[in-house]
């Protein structure tokens, strides 16, 4: 009957049955659900094959049911009206829910992210340079855009990377060196201080890595779009990340939860699309 299929008499006999007309109306809400559901992505396989031993195993059953009954119960519209709108409104549900629960998975598998471990190894490595010292002095081998700009262009070979100068954004660059952020390609850190010294000023920390087309980053974070995520230990610190082609640009703020610094974002050459997420 949901569908439109059930013979006239059968439909006429079952219209003032108030029982089988909310079965119908839920299984046909359960269907237009399913249908919205499932529009975006097309349904795994090992989800239609789950489905269809479930309506096998219905059609099983009743068939079982009609034998076991007997012949003259059979005869009996209440018989086979019974069990459709129960059984296999039954059925349905079970599909809809798993077919839901099947796409939530899907979209919230695809849903782009910055792996955590991305996220705080990039908060520890601003925190050991920012103070200038030992560790500063060890890893930051370029010390000036000229040596930055060569250091990038090592790192990523014939990617084109960010811009090193940010002083038109208020920003001196006090040193680069390279760097290990988690994933598959090599990077390096540009570790930069205000140009004016004010009670909102503060260091930023730009890490640059070269990603094979293949690795997760590449393939979740659409190119064009500029994602933030907040971190830190009161979730007041700020990562933006973006990727260009093969190459990821993530800028650490500190602090930056209500001021992240758009002038050297814009200089990075930061697209304008903003995305927030989680890490």
């Amino acid at each position: 009957m949901a569908d439109g299929e059930a013979p006239e008499e059968i439909v006429r006999e079952l219209e003032n049955d108030e029982r089988a007309q909310r079965a119908v109306a839920f299984e046909r809400t359960l269907r237009r659900k399913v249908a919205e559901a499932m529009r975006a992505e097309a349904a795994p396989s090992q989800l239609r094959r789950r489905v269809e031993a479930l309506f096998a195993e219905r059609r099983s059953d009743d068939e079982g049911d009609a034998a076991t009954v007997g012949p003259a119960a059979t005869r009996s519209r209440a018989f086979w009206s019974r069990r459709s709108v129960v059984g296999w409104t039954a059925v349905a549900a079970v599909a809809a829910l798993t077919a839901t629960l099947s796409v939530i998975f899907v979209r919230r598998a695809a849903r782009p992210t910055l792996p955590a471990q991305v996220v705080a190894f990039l908060e520890q490595e601003h925190n050991r340079c920012v103070d200038l010292g030992d560790y500063f002095e060890q890893k930051m081998v370029a010390r000036d855009e000229e040596e930055a700009a060569a250091l990038l262009q090592k790192v990523l070979a014939s990617q084109r990377g960010p811009a090193v100068d940010l002083r038109g954004a208020g920003f001196l660059l006090l040193g680069a060196g390279p760097c290990h952020v988690p994933g598959e390609g090599p990077s390096a850190h540009l570790l930069y201080g205000p140009a004016k010294s004010t009670v909102a000023a503060r260091p930023l920390s730009v890490f640059v890595q070269r990603l094979p087309s293949s690795s997760a980053a590449a393939t979740l974070l659409r190119p064009g779009v500029c994602y933030e995520t907040l971190c830190g230990e009161n979730q007041r610190d700020v990562v933006a990340a973006w990727r260009v082609g093969e190459v990821m640009v993530y800028v650490y703020c500190p602090d930056g939860a209500s001021r992240l610094p758009a002038k050297a974002l814009r200089a990075l050459g930061a697209p304008s699309q903003r995305v927030a997420l989680g890490a």
